[in-house]
């Protein structure tokens, strides 16, 4: 799974460390997170690898829970 969290504040703020405690709650095999800036945005690209289950609860909070 590939997430990308975009937004004018999106570094600097925790998203990687929060994402990769909710990578380790999930029980996810691989994490991969890093900044980016594109046209003038910063992004926060994370890739995951795991049992669909976990990916589902990765997903589910990501999107109910930020930094």
């Amino acid at each position: 799974m590939q997430v990308t969290i975009t937004g004018s504040n999106a570094h600097g703020v925790g998203y990687r460390t929060f994402l990769l405690n909710q990578d380790f709650n999930a029980g996810l095999q691989r994490f991969c997170a890093r900044n980016l800036k594109r046209d003038e945005l910063e992004q926060v690209i994370v890739r995951v690898e795991g049992a669909s289950n976990q990916i589902e609860s990765f997903g589910a909070c990501i999107r109910k829970e930020h930094p």
